[in-house]
């Protein structure tokens, strides 16, 4: 029993730090992630994996936030603006998401996800890129 636990520890410590390294590098807080690993790993159901990872993200995102803001300082008020309506907006929807049936809740996540990675994969088409023109020689 007490290597299960331990097994069980182990899970959960390389879930964070994979979820904290994912959040970090790729500025995704680790819930595009997290949700589908709660839902293999863990058993979780749509709901209760969407839940647990807003929880997990919260902490994730307020560190990165902070490492992002000391190289490339953001405008506070806006960001101040932005978060009220979001938190807003995010109220409302999960009390609707709270109600959706959870096979309905998995599918529009698999859709997203879908429209997420068409978008990303649409931006890969060789364009220049802003540092790039910086260190060009002059002429």
């Amino acid at each position: 029993m007490a290597s299960h636990a331990v097994l069980t520890a182990l899970v959960n410590v390389l879930l964070g730090m994979g979820l904290g390294v994912a959040g970090g590098l790729l500025g995704i807080g680790g819930g595009l992630i997290g949700i589908p690993v709660l839902g293999y790993l863990y058993g979780m159901d749509q709901h209760l994996a969407q839940g647990t990872a807003l929880v997990m993200i919260a902490p994730n995102v307020l560190i990165g936030f902070w490492r992002y803001h000391q190289r490339h300082p953001v405008h506070l008020r806006s960001v101040a603006l932005i978060c009220v309506f979001s938190m807003a907006a995010t109220y409302v929807a999960a009390r609707f998401a709270a109600g959706l049936d959870a096979h309905l809740l998995h599918t529009a996540f698999a859709v997203f996800l879908i429209m997420l990675a068409l978008y990303f994969a649409s931006q890969l088409k060789e364009k220049p890129h802003a540092g790039d023109t910086a260190h060009a020689a002059p002429r």
